[in-house]
């Protein structure tokens, strides 16, 4: 409800659609800011958020269109205590300040800003991911949660999360943030699919076929993967099926086809089968394969095929993480140069995605070392876009 707050502490009605009223707030409603209670304002230009006092460390700002909770100012100062700025503190909140000057009671709708410069976009894999607001003055770190899938900027340490308005910077205790940012598979298939935009890719059932067809190939798969310096690289990968005689195909990815596997291949609901990275013969002498289980589904009616990666396994057969944590894609697209492959939270009768948001899976290096130089350049414009270039979402050389 909108209300107009009067000299002596009343308030009264400035709607001319709702019934006259004047009266007193509860006691303490105009000195503290709480989350979804008490009054309300809307940001109507941009505002910086500053930590613990007016004028303190700058841990933000607001945008047109933020709806934060807020107390009067105290007598002679030109900030205002607020709150509601969507997040789950860890604790005592600290106070947080912002112009009043800023603010007013005009509805506004938050718009898309674009990455802060010199960032990425990325997700955080945690669950929850903690991250700190950070006063230098006092050294004091006030904790604060997001939940696991969340899309922010990255540089380093330091986290940028954007919501309904509200900017906040938070800090990592991790090392430069690989572990909130870098996923296994097990946390990626946790992660629902981007909201489809005005102007959605549809999904191609036929894809699935160049999938088989590059199974029964022994094809090798180029993926863009993104090293610890940031570069990007393309790392190629084996495509090999498993022996049908196999006991245990996971455990015996090598072997001879047979001259009827295109039909068994189609005949059978699923396929065993597995990704090798490809690396020089004194390495694998060394350490052995490395290389992930595949399990692959054909496509059924209106439902696109499917491809499970099972954990990778390192020095032959040992996994690299304790849990099997496997992770489904969903081969929505193909030309005769790369397969688009949609991962995490993907519906069995998914009919459209978000374009830029598959994985792109080159059948040729020339192909793969093109597209990456393609989005190193995009990434230099643009850090925003990182999660929409295809790129493979887990860190080489550890690629879990």
């Amino acid at each position: 409800m909108l209300v107009e707050l009067l000299p002596d502490g009343r308030v009264r009605n400035a709607s001319a659609t709702a019934e006259p009223f004047e009266g007193y707030l509860p006691e303490g409603t105009t000195k503290e800011p709480r989350d979804g209670a008490g009054l309300f304002r809307y940001a109507q230009r941009k505002a910086l958020l500053h930590l613990a006092r007016p004028g303190g460390a700058v841990v933000g700002q607001l945008h047109p269109g933020a709806f934060v909770s807020v107390a009067l100012p105290a007598e002679g100062e030109r900030e205002v205590r607020v709150a509601s700025l969507g997040i789950q503190m860890v604790g005592e909140a600290p106070p947080i300040f912002v112009d009043e000057g800023a603010l007013g009671a005009t509805p506004l709708e938050p718009a898309a800003i674009d990455a802060p410069p010199d960032t990425r976009a990325t997700r955080l894999y945690m669950s929850p991911t903690r991250l700190h607001l950070h006063d230098p003055w006092t050294g004091a770190r006030y904790a604060y949660e997001l939940d696991v899938c969340e899309e922010v900027w990255n540089a380093g340490s330091r986290f940028w999360h954007y919501a309904s308005g509200v900017e906040l910077i938070g800090e990592d205790d991790y090392d430069a943030g690989a572990w909130a940012r870098r996923g296994i598979y097990g946390t990626l298939q946790r992660c629902p699919l981007a909201n489809v935009g005005p102007s959605p890719a549809r999904v191609d059932v036929a894809a699935g076929a160049r999938f088989e067809a590059a199974l029964l190939e022994g094809a090798t798969i180029h993926w863009i993967v993104e090293r610890e310096d940031g570069g990007l690289e393309c790392v190629p990968f084996q495509l090999a099926k498993a022996r049908w005689s196999s006991p245990s195909p996971d455990r015996d990815p090598w072997g001879s086809t047979r001259s009827d596997d295109a039909g068994a291949l189609k005949s059978r609901p699923r396929t065993r089968a597995s990704l090798r990275v490809v690396t020089t013969p004194e390495y694998e002498r060394a350490e052995g394969l490395t290389w992930y289980p595949v399990t692959y589904q054909p496509a059924e009616g209106s439902k696109p095929a499917r491809v499970i990666l099972s954990s990778l396994r390192v020095h032959g057969d040992h996994m690299a993480m304790r849990c099997e944590c496997g992770f489904t894609y969903a081969v929505v697209g193909a030309t005769a140069g790369e397969l688009q492959m949609l991962g995490g939270q993907v519906p069995e009768d998914v009919t459209s995605f978000e374009p830029g948001t598959p994985e792109r899976w080159f059948f040729s290096g020339e192909g793969c070392e093109a597209a990456a130089r393609e989005a190193a350049q995009a990434l230099k414009h643009d850090g925003g876009r990182a999660l929409r270039l295809g790129i493979h979402p887990m860190e080489y050389p550890t690629l879990y």
